[in-house]
């Protein structure tokens, strides 16, 4: 399954599953077509840019938007965050920049490799589509585990999904909101584009 598939389908599962709190695409100039008629606001950058998005505008507007929590599907958080960001939910579609890097175009692996591991740091949660890419996560980003990084609690989860958005999503969206802290009342999820 593709990266714009699993953004697309996880942000119309969000929207489906949202049970009254509010959800805010956060987008590239304009809607994904797929996201058109999606009953939820957006906000649209004024660049198309990947890296403009992720050192400017994404930091600036995530303190903005008023949300509890960032819900980044397509690629990781921004590697520079401002204080008082909302905890972004990272998901890690695979880690072939890493793990077959002569598969991956070299900017890609340059990009991927310079962001994924502050992201992951960062995150209050991390989602994954299968075991598989939650073992090389782990191998490859293990969880922090000496006294002075355990002084500094985060919040990491992962997550296995099925083979299926459609099937598997809304259950695990509801059993994630049962878990979810009661201040997390408001949730914007960062829509791709196919542009990015």
């Amino acid at each position: 399954m593709g990266m714009l598939t699993v953004a697309v389908e996880l942000s119309k599962a969000l929207v489906a599953a949202r049970d009254g709190d509010a959800i805010t695409l956060l987008c590239s100039r304009e809607r994904p077509p797929a996201l058109a008629g999606l009953d939820c606001e957006a906000v649209l950058a004024p660049y198309r840019h990947e890296v403009v998005l992720k050192a400017r505008w994404l930091p600036m507007i995530e303190t903005q938007v008023g949300a509890d929590a960032i819900l980044y599907p397509y690629w990781p958080s921004p590697p520079r965050r401002r204080p008082g960001a909302p905890p972004a939910a990272v998901y890690v579609h695979d880690l072939a920049f890493r793990l077959r890097p002569a598969e991956v175009p070299w900017q890609q692996r340059l990009y991927m490799g310079t962001v994924m591991g502050q992201a992951l740091r960062s995150a209050g949660a991390v989602l994954v589509p299968s075991e598989t890419t939650r073992r090389d996560v782990l191998a490859a980003y293990p969880l922090p585990s000496s006294p002075r990084d355990s002084a500094r609690p985060r919040r990491r989860a992962t997550y296995r999904s099925g083979s299926s958005p459609g099937s598997s999503w809304p259950s695990a969206l509801s059993s994630r909101a049962r878990t979810t802290p009661a201040s997390w009342r408001r949730t914007a999820a960062c829509a791709a584009s196919p542009s990015w």
